[in-house]
């Protein structure tokens, strides 16, 4: 979730300069996490024909605080806990198997139309966690998206979605042990347009 605190047009309005607040939560199998940030972010809109165009939108910031899930070093699974805990609501006991502390986080988006219809959408996000607690790890989070949607007859579509997780933790302790998940995944729906 995304909100505007300012923006102001670049060039004629040819560009738009935002600065937004996010809240952002993710979840799939290479990793879990959510984090509040703040943003830059620099858009604009451009036509190739009467028909044709996209716009693009590139943003870049800082993550006020963010949280990851983690396992400590040399552990390969969260296990099952097996009695309940005993110091009460809120209070941890045991391992910790997540990480939180500050970061940053950078991304581009672009959209191209025909006719007012979308056919295709690029994304790209990097993410990046440092924490604070416990043994120090750098998280570095990416994640690529492709979109291709196709007019089939009338206001029906068909669209197929490529999409690609990545995450690669690096690790302070003294064997500077490194870790690495990814997780891609393939997509087919229908597309309804609705004007």
């Amino acid at each position: 979730m995304r909100g505007r605190l300012l923006g102001q047009p670049l060039k004629n309005g040819k560009l738009q300069f935002s600065v937004v607040q996010s809240y952002d939560f993710q979840k799939n199998d290479a990793y879990a996490t959510g984090s509040q940030s703040f943003e830059g972010a620099l858009g604009f809109t451009r036509n190739f024909s009467s028909t044709t165009g996209m716009w693009v939108l590139g943003w870049g910031g800082l993550t006020v605080l963010g949280a990851i899930d983690s396992l400590p070093v040399g552990v390969t699974e969260v296990p099952e806990e097996e009695e309940a805990p005993e110091g009460g609501q809120g209070v941890s006991e045991g391992p910790r198997f997540y990480d939180y502390g500050p970061g940053s986080n950078f991304g581009v988006t672009a959209s191209f139309s025909r006719n007012q219809r979308p056919f295709a959408r690029i994304f790209y996000e990097g993410r990046h966690l440092y924490s604070l607690d416990g043994v120090r790890a750098n998280h570095f989070l990416q994640r690529g998206r492709l979109d291709i949607m196709l007019p089939l007859r009338g206001a029906l579509g068909l669209g197929v979605t490529g999409e690609y997780f990545d995450r690669r933790t690096f690790f302070q302790d003294p064997d500077r042990t490194r870790a690495r998940y990814h997780y891609p995944q393939l997509r087919s729906y229908f597309t309804w347009r609705l004007s």
